[in-house]
Order: C-alpha cells, then structure tokens, then sequence
C-alpha cells in the first residue's frame, strides 16, 4: 500500500485525522483518483460533514466507486507515520513546484533582450513564498465540526478511576483526549493512587498502560497483589503460594518501565499500545522523571514540553493520560507554570504525614468546574494500610 492510499485510508476511516494532514493540496498527489478523492474531503470537512465513503463517491467521478472503501480496509492507524509520510510527500511536491518556478524564471532572467529582470527575481521570491502551505487557516466548519468531535466524546465517554468521588467530581471519569496531573509531596501516596486507579481499573476491565519511571512494574503489581489478598506489601513474601494459587485472571493492564525514558518514548508506547492492545487509558509515575533534556533547554521549557507533548498525545490517541507530579517543599508543583500551561486538569493530593485521611484540590482545570474534592476537615479518601496500601472511598455516595 503507498503513502497516498494509507493516507486517504486513514482520513476516511478517521475523520478527525484529517487535522493532523489537512496542509496537504490535492495538488500534491499524483493519480487522478487520489486527486478527486482528497479535493472532496477537504470540500466535505470545510462544509461541516465527516468524509464518509458514500459522500466521497457520491461527489467524484470516479471509474471505481468503491475505491474509498476498500482504502478504508487497508489503512493503518499508525498516527506518527501517517504525519511523517504526509510531511514528506508535502516538501516533495513543494520541492517539485519550486523547481520548476526556479527555471522559468533562469529562462527570463537569460534572455538579455528582457529588461524586466528585477520584476522576474520579485515574482520568484513572491511564488515561492506561496508555494509553502503553512497549514495555519481553518475555515469556521471545519472548527465547529471539531467542536462537536470534542463535545461528543465528553457526553458520551469516560474512563472511570473506581475512586468514586473523584469519578463524581469528572462526571463519570476521565475525560479522553485529555491530560489530568495530580501534584503530591513525597511519600504522600502518588505511585499508591496509581496503583489503585490501576487495579480499579483492572477490576473493572478497562485496557490501559501504567508507565512506571519511579518505581518498576513489580513494585506497583506488589501493591496490586497484597491489595488482591487482603496484606501488606511487605508482608507479601508470607504469601507466595496463595499468589501462585490465585485464580488465572484476565489482565487489562500493560507496563513499561525505563529510567531513561523520553517524552517521545511515551509517545511510542501510548499510541503503539492503543493500536497494537486497544489501551483506553494511560497512567504516568512521574512528570519530572521524564528524560531528553535538549542541550541548551531550560529545565522549565524541557517540562512544559513534555506536558504539552503528552497533552497532544492524550488527543491524538483518543484517550485519558492520568500523570502524576513531584510538589515541592514550598507546596507548590515544581515547575508548576508548565502543569499549569499543559494540563487540563491539575489536582493536588493532600493527605498529612501519617495520617490516613486525604482529600484533592483543584488548582486549575477547563473540564470541570474549579471544585476540591474534600477538604481538610471533610477529606474524601482513605489510604488502607492493611491492603496493599491502597487508597479507597471514605463516604459511599
């Protein structure tokens, strides 16, 4: 299959991928079928319609009507590829036209008899300039048809957490397409809420990835398991026949563990993860240890574009990233300007050393009304020290 059927595949399969590609020109594929197909999807999306199959054919001349469909079949859902094989065709074609504009005009600037050289120069410079698509304008359908993408999946999606106050407080979970933070101290409890959401999550089916760069995957599945039997983590070794005699249980959880791990490590894993085992969820232990500094970043730009990137991957692969980040001593989110700036919806987990009882605050959010989840002298939550640890419901609502 060549890039110009993968990409055409790709846009009817999944309309709103056609953001990701839209700087492409009809005038940048080659067939003729192509040609037709690509000028009336960007016409069916600029008109506020999905490019289906049947508009798609209904609106070409087409020799094969089921061309379109059979492309859908075909297509991958590999998001990165989709845009780098898009790119390259673009600077191609782009490369191509200004070429052939580059000997047009030799061929004036040549002939000595033509007085108008500098008009030829300035005409050159201006067609060039037009030849780059920037891929900036949008027309206001095709930004109300995203609209009502983004409000379809809000009503009729989430992703529950099995915290109900905390899914009461999202209307039902987390929202797809979306980046929630949860800033906590040291030793509050992150990789624990973590670890709870994740066997919650299990529990109830839900496929999802658990990105463990603080602590491996054994030590959140040890969590997992003592909270299973009804012990302590570390009384866990107590009971290695129960665990192996445990019921064989379907897992919806896959882990990924790697102290050097970048923003665009993540990436690959969120978006293979979701095509490859149909993730629904991701959930991320912790922010600031995401590597890839570039040299010369700052420490602030470095964060902020991880949680922009991861931001954009939450809308690229459709789905909720749940990451957790390191407060620092002044109760402040380090580098909290970048969670700020990237999230759309930072909480932050408070709970008093050894003590039990835990409550969320809302720092800033665009999903949700800015409402804490308890409050000091009305916490929400409870972390259960007997199994697992884990943290659990303190009212039932």
């Amino acid at each position: 299959m060549n890039a110009y059927d993968e990409i055409i595949g790709a846009v009817l399969r999944e309309p709103s991928l056609y953001e990701k590609v839209r700087f492409l020109s009809p005038g940048d594929f080659v067939q003729d079928d192509h040609i037709q197909i690509w000028g009336a999807i960007r016409e069916s999306v600029s008109e506020g319609h999905d490019p289906t199959p049947e508009r798609i054919a209904a609106s070409t001349f087409l020799d094969d009507q089921d061309l379109p469909r059979r492309l859908i079949h075909r297509a991958s859902a590999n998001v990165d590829a989709l845009i780098r094989q898009a790119r390259l065709i673009s600077e191609e074609r782009s490369r191509g036209r200004a070429i052939t504009l580059t000997r047009e005009a030799l061929k004036k600037l040549e002939d000595r008899s033509n007085p108008q050289w500098r008009d030829v120069t300035k005409s050159l410079s201006d067609n060039l300039v037009s030849e780059t698509p920037t891929g900036r304008s949008m027309t206001a359908n095709e930004v109300q048809k995203q609209l009502l993408r983004r409000l379809d999946r809000q009503v009729s999606t989430r992703i529950p957490t099995g915290l109900r106050a905390l899914d009461a407080r999202l209307g039902g979970g987390l929202h797809p397409g979306t980046l929630t933070m949860l800033g906590a101290f040291g030793k509050t409890g992150k990789t624990t809420l973590c670890a709870t959401i994740s066997y919650n999550m299990e529990a109830a089916n839900i496929p999802h990835l658990m990105a463990c760069l603080e602590r491996g995957g054994t030590e959140v599945e040890e969590l997992k398991t003592a909270r299973r039997l009804g012990c302590k983590g570390f009384d866990l070794g107590k009971y290695k026949d129960k665990i192996a005699a445990l019921a064989p249980a379907k897992r919806c959880c896959h882990y990924v563990h790697d102290t050097a791990m970048t923003v665009d490590d993540l990436r690959h894993e969120i978006l293979y993860h979701r095509r490859r085992h149909g993730i629904v969820a991701a959930l991320i232990d912790f922010w600031q240890l995401i590597q890839g500094k570039e040299k010369g970043e700052s420490l602030d730009a470095h964060l902020t574009r991880v949680a922009q990137r991861l931001q954009a991957t939450s809308v690229d692969a459709d789905i909720p990233i749940f990451m957790t980040s390191q407060l620092s001593d002044n109760g402040r989110s380090r580098d909290s300007s970048a969670a700020l700036t990237a999230s759309n919806l930072f909480l932050i987990l408070h709970r008093d050393k050894d003590a039990s009882e835990a409550w969320m605050e809302t720092i800033v959010s665009n999903i949700t009304d800015e409402l804490d989840i308890g409050s000091i002298g009305s916490p929400q939550f409870i972390l259960d020290r007997e199994a697992g640890p884990h943290f659990r419901d303190i009212t039932t609502l």
